[in-house]
């Protein structure tokens, strides 16, 4: 069982359910698999097939950090629509770690 990351605007995510909500609660990431992906009746945008590049490696394809920085902040900036965005569990672990607007909010008490 394949575990991806989808990613979709607040407003029309009842399909996933409760999840971590961020860029200022408009967007959710949660993770899924292929078969509740299956099940999602309207359009998917499979940014997991485009690959992933983390290390901007010349020589390995797929999106940069930038490069995916860049659709996410698109995202952000557009008005919510039903589309359901697919991650790899690499871009979507990179974006919760990296991303200022995925990143968990360090607490008082933790630091």
């Amino acid at each position: 069982m394949k575990l991806l990351y989808a990613v979709m605007y607040t407003a029309h995510s009842e399909f996933l359910g409760t999840g971590a909500s961020y860029v200022d609660g408009k967007v959710m990431l949660k993770g899924l698999t292929e078969a509740e992906i299956a099940e999602f009746d309207g359009e998917i945008n499979r940014v997991d097939h485009m690959g992933f590049n983390p290390t901007d490696d010349p020589e390995q394809e797929g999106l940069s950090t930038a490069e995916l920085t860049y659709i996410i902040d698109q995202l952000a900036a557009q008005d919510p629509n039903e589309t359901l965005g697919i991650l790899s569990k690499s871009q979507g672990k990179w974006l919760k770690v990296n991303h200022p607007d995925f990143m968990d909010e360090i607490t008082d008490e933790e630091t």
